[in-house]
């Protein structure tokens, strides 16, 4: 499968520090290997191609209106992306050596050993809190919204189309479209959340996603900035530590 990493240029133009450069290839490689697995344990890619090969016309996102979450996986879903965002401090010194490892190997296989760590790891890795009394925690995925939230443990899976493409359609016929659309793709989400009660899907649309050529611009405004403040600290507390 190919994917599209994050660059030192998507979080600040002074990444010259190689523990920072390591910080992004430990985030890259993990949420690589992330949306692989959760690809494969969901079959996503099937999912995908209904709605593709559907008779109701979904149009995909043109790559300028993504937001980095499906920018990620562009190159292999066309629908659905994962949501989750990735929080490599969490990680274990013995996982990060291991995906570290793998990475300078260039081996980005999902085996049996890798497939284990990330089982293991990513309910730690997904929250960038933490939860010891176990507690049922919500969290946003997008605005302060009910219906863009999701229990802290779940693998948060992110659905989107070009809902408001008229294609040449009067309005009668965008309308009865659009609710033949919304009734096909709920019961494909309702499908894949009820694999697990781990499984949360959120629908998007330009209204409630950031496209990635802006994100940087207007973060501080936005509830995923949390991914560039997390970045920031890890750099300060290098800079710190080395003073």
């Amino acid at each position: 499968m190919k994917f599209n990493y994050l660059n030192d240029t998507d979080f600040t133009n002074n990444m010259n520090n190689s523990d920072t450069k390591e910080i992004l290839e430990l985030y890259n490689i993990y949420r690589e290997l992330f949306t692989e697995y959760v690809i494969d344990k969901l079959d996503l890619i099937k999912y995908d191609e209904k709605i593709k090969k559907s008779e109701l016309n979904f149009i995909p996102i043109k790559l300028n209106k993504m937001d980095i979450y499906q920018y990620f996986s562009k190159d292999v879903l066309k629908y659905f992306y994962i949501r989750n965002d990735i929080y490599v401090n969490k990680l274990t010194e013995e996982e990060k050596s291991f995906l570290i490892k793998k990475k300078n190997n260039n081996n980005y296989n999902l085996d049996e050993k890798t497939k284990k760590i990330i089982e293991d790891s990513y309910k730690r890795v997904i929250y960038y809190g933490e939860n010891k009394k176990n507690e049922k925690i919500n969290i946003f995925y997008g605005p302060l919204s009910i219906q863009f939230s999701a229990p802290i443990e779940n693998i948060v899976i992110g659905v989107r189309y070009d809902e408001f493409n008229t294609n040449g359609l009067t309005d009668d016929e965008w309308e009865n479209l659009y609710n033949s659309q919304n009734e096909y793709l709920y019961k494909i989400m309702e499908e894949i959340e009820n694999k697990s009660k781990e499984i949360s899907v959120i629908r998007y649309d330009e209204f409630s996603i950031i496209p990635k050529k802006n994100k940087w611009k207007v973060h501080k405004n936005y509830l995923t900035r949390k991914i560039y403040i997390y970045i920031m600290n890890l750099i300060k507390k290098e800079v710190m530590k080395y003073g």
